[in-house]
């Protein structure tokens, strides 16, 4: 073997590592969302939060509550933890 193609398959190498890396990143990502553990970044509740911030960011949390129920609106857990408590579902 030469240089040329030692070199050659450590870049492969590497590249497989990152891309496992990635999967595996995405798929811990996506069940610390389903347990709620951390927010989704899609739902109504986290991408429209600043609806319901006044200029000192402090959140007018009965209004997004009152929003949320009245428009039937699906939330991530985080959100829904964060905003009805632990126990409330």
């Amino acid at each position: 073997m030469n240089t040329l193609s030692i070199i050659l398959i450590a870049m492969l190498g590497f590249l497989f590592a990152l891309i496992v890396w990635a999967i595996i990143g995405t798929i811990k990502e996506n069940r610390a969302i389903d347990r709620g553990e951390i927010p989704c970044r899609q739902c109504f509740a986290c991408t429209r939060r600043w609806m319901f911030e006044d200029s000192r960011r402090n959140l007018n949390v009965i209004g997004l509550r009152r929003y949320i129920k009245m428009n039937e609106i699906e939330i991530c857990e985080y959100r829904r933890r964060e905003l009805y408590g632990e126990d409330e579902k």
